[in-house]
């Protein structure tokens, strides 16, 4: 004979004496609690450490929109009627100095603040400076060579990428 459903019954279960509760634990509650901390200090640092590159590359680019800038002056000026036998138009006259450790050469420097703009020597963030030199010598040579270096960075020795460019500008003697 097959006992009936009715009266199967569970197998005596052992008691601990403990009542389990649904939720969680006071260990669990602690162990996420470390882990949302965690996170948060990675993230955290991640974010600043974003916030920081985005900054200097924005620095470096505005450096190199301003040493760009000169750049294009330098070639655009116009020079006189026999360049090299006659002398320079002031503003390509070879001197200058590219060198941020040095007093800069006057006439060879300019000052920008934060945003780009022409500032005073004091209150600068960026300086641009330039350095031009004659590449062919006066002599009978038709041609004759100047080469443009223009170095953009940090004023008064302060942090942050320094932008090199390098051209040459070529005139005929005639």
């Amino acid at each position: 004979m097959i006992p009936s459903p009715n009266l199967i019954r569970p197998p005596a279960t052992v008691s601990t004496g403990r009542r389990r509760t649904a939720g969680f634990t006071l260990i669990e509650a602690l162990l996420a609690a470390l882990l949302l901390v965690v996170g948060a200090g990675s993230l955290a640092r991640a974010v600043s450490a974003a916030t920081a590159a985005g900054r200097a590359a924005a620095d470096t680019g505005l450096a190199a929109r301003l040493a760009q800038s000169r750049m294009d002056r330098l070639q655009a000026a116009r020079l006189s009627g026999g360049w090299l036998s006659s002398g320079y138009h002031d503003a390509v006259a070879p001197g200058g100095s590219l060198g941020f450790d040095t007093p800069p050469t006057p006439g060879y420097v300019e000052y920008f603040d934060r945003e780009g703009a022409p500032s005073a020597h004091q209150g600068a963030m960026y300086e641009v400076r330039w350095k031009i030199g004659e590449l062919v010598g006066g002599g009978s040579d038709r041609l004759a060579a100047l080469r443009f270096d223009v170095a953009a960075g940090p004023a008064h020795g302060g942090r942050g990428a320094v932008v090199r460019l390098t051209s040459v500008r070529v005139a005929n003697r005639e």
